[in-house]
């Protein structure tokens, strides 16, 4: 980013078209929403939009470059701040859901990528 942009917390352009930028950490569910909600109501208040630049770690290779150039440590890292183990974790922890509901909607989830692949592979 260094490389090609002047500013590194992208949310800063935001003012050169006269509107609010806000960073979240892409990895914390609760902080995106939160965010995101005020956004949308700053939105819909009629006061125009918001730009939120949701800073994240990719943990898969570039689809465009099958091989891997990042350090196996540094992946690991971030394998510790994946959202979705977060949120699960944070879910079971505040008894919001239980480990059975929680492998319940994983399966569920996983059936429904299943088709829409399915479906897509056949159109």
């Amino acid at each position: 980013l260094e490389e090609h942009s002047s500013v590194i917390n992208l949310s800063e352009r935001a003012n050169t078209y006269n509107m609010p930028g806000i960073t979240v950490d892409g990895n914390d569910v609760i902080e995106t929403y939160g965010m995101t909600s005020l956004a949308i109501d700053y939105a819909r208040n009629g006061d125009g939009p918001v730009l939120i630049e949701a800073l994240t770690y990719r943990l898969c290779p570039d689809e465009q470059s099958l091989s891997e150039t990042r350090a196996a440590q540094e992946i690991e890292a971030w394998e510790n701040e994946d959202p979705i183990p977060k949120m699960a974790d944070y879910l079971v922890h505040n008894e919001i859901l239980t480990q059975e509901q929680l492998f319940s909607i994983e399966k569920e989830v996983k059936y429904r990528i299943r088709k829409a692949l399915e479906t897509a592979q056949k159109s």
